[in-house]
């Protein structure tokens, strides 16, 4: 009897286009976020709303890197979790697929998108306040 031939792992999207989805629609997850954010807050505590420009861009870099991350944990773990409950001729039932799906669910959710997303929302808060400092990074004094 010969053995079946292994299937081949799945494969996300290339990283270009998931990065510019993001850029492009980053100012919209921004003001989402930035209006959730401020309903929790009293009056005078309210975060204020930065001109649109750089500002509206903080923390999209950890978006990206975050998207990127998840993406791959996801499907790693679902050829992991598929391989784990394969039977004995390498197949996987419709249960079994679902399972994996659910366990690479579950993996990613906790290797990437809970880190990743406190510190896009740290970034929302702290960024646009610091948007007035300059940096020179190895200027002479």
């Amino acid at each position: 009897m010969q053995s079946p031939a292994p299937s081949a792992p799945s494969s996300p999207a290339p990283p270009p286009a998931p990065s510019r989805s993001a850029t492009i629609t980053y100012p919209a997850e921004f003001a989402k976020t930035r209006s959730q954010l401020n309903r929790r807050l009293p009056t005078d505590s309210k975060l204020p709303w930065p001109p649109f420009g750089r500002a509206w861009y903080a923390g999209c870099t950890t978006l990206i890197i975050g998207n990127s991350l998840k993406a791959g944990i996801r499907f790693v773990a679902f050829d992991f979790y598929k391989e784990l409950l394969s039977g004995p001729e390498g197949k996987v039932s419709g249960p079994g697929t679902v399972a994996a799906g659910f366990g690479a669910g579950i993996t990613e959710s906790l290797l990437a998108v809970t880190p990743f997303e406190s510190v896009k929302t740290q970034l929302y808060v702290f960024l646009p306040r610091l948007s007035h400092v300059s940096l020179s990074i190895g200027a002479a004094s």
